[in-house]
Parts: structure tokens; sequence; C-alpha cells
């Protein structure tokens, strides 16, 4: 006899594995490709995959623009606190920990 309530539990488990290893795999994609090349690992992570997906999957739980407008006002504001980490990491001479610590209490 089939369970209704059994098989929507599947299938939601489904979807979420599903989510979940479209984004391991874009992370995978990202590190693999940084290892040949650190300008094509850039290129995969500088672009919006993971937000886009996440308003997709958003608009396919819930329908909501409201709550789709406010997750990309949301990614928006907080993308820039982190600029100038990403800087920091790069530039030799921001490597002190006294720079270290002013950058991340300006991003918190």
């Amino acid at each position: 006899m089939l369970d209704p309530a059994n098989d929507l539990r599947r299938t939601r488990m489904i979807y979420l594995i599903t989510k979940a290893l479209i984004s391991g795999v874009i992370i995978m994609a990202a590190s693999e490709a940084a290892k040949r090349s650190p300008t094509y690992g850039a290129l995969l992570v500088s672009l919006p995959l993971i937000s886009i997906l996440a308003m997709i999957w958003l608009w396919r739980d819930t329908g909501d623009n409201e709550r789709i407008a406010a997750l990309s006002e949301g990614t928006f504001w907080l993308v820039l606190p982190t600029l100038p980490m990403f800087r920091c990491a790069v530039d030799l001479p921001c490597k002190s920990p006294h720079v270290l610590k002013t950058v991340y209490s300006l991003a918190a």
C-alpha cells in the first residue's frame, strides 16, 4: 500500500540532496579550476551562481516575491563589508595582525 506521507518525505529528501549536490559541484569546480589557474577559479567564484540558485530554490519553495527581494537586497549589502577582506588576503603588507584586526572589525 502506498503511503502519501512517505512519498512526500522521499520527494523532499531527494530535492534537498539535489540542492546540496549542485552547490557542492559548483564549489568543487571552482576549487579544481583554481588549482589549474587561479584566474579561472576566481571567475567561477565571482559569478553569482550560488545567489541565483538560492533565489530559484526560494521561489520554488515559497513563491514569495518579497522574500526573494529581501534575499537579494541582503546579499548586496552583506557583500560590501567582505570586499576589504578579499583585498587584504592578496596584499602582502596587509598581513600584519593590526591591519587584519581593523579589517575584521570594519566587516563586523
